[in-house]
């Protein structure tokens, strides 16, 4: 089978505040897995496809919190009933200084630990 995704996706102990654009509704989480395209997210709250949040990532290897706007693209049920959702979410409007960075993270991630490398869509 071809493999269509675009960029490696790593997992990585990061935390996550997700914000929907133009609503108080706001909230957080893990990150189960980032890409340079996109981010995977367990979610207490059920956001729709197409909605747009506005996320801002922190990890102990981030010297300041990675912020960006992302579209949902896909929601799955989990069957964890404390984070009911997962979130598969694109980057919108990523600045080429936070591209590369983002790039370099995970370029370390993967160079650093024992990474379950995927291949984001």
């Amino acid at each position: 089978m071809e493999e269509k995704r675009k960029s490696p996706r790593v997992r990585v102990s990061a935390q996550v505040t997700l914000r929907l654009q133009a609503a108080r509704l706001a909230g957080g989480s893990r990150v189960k897995d980032i890409s340079e395209t996109g981010i995977c997210i367990p979610s207490k709250t059920y956001y729709a496809v197409g909605s747009l949040i506005e996320l801002e990532v922190r990890a102990e290897d981030l010297s300041e919190p990675f912020k960006v706007l992302a579209r949902v693209v896909r929601i799955a049920n989990r069957d964890r009933s404390k984070f009911p959702f997962e979130l598969g979410l694109v980057f919108l409007h990523l600045p080429v200084a936070e591209r590369d960075f983002l790039h370099e993270y995970i370029k370390r991630s993967i160079v650093h630990g024992d990474q379950d490398i995927s291949w984001l869509d």
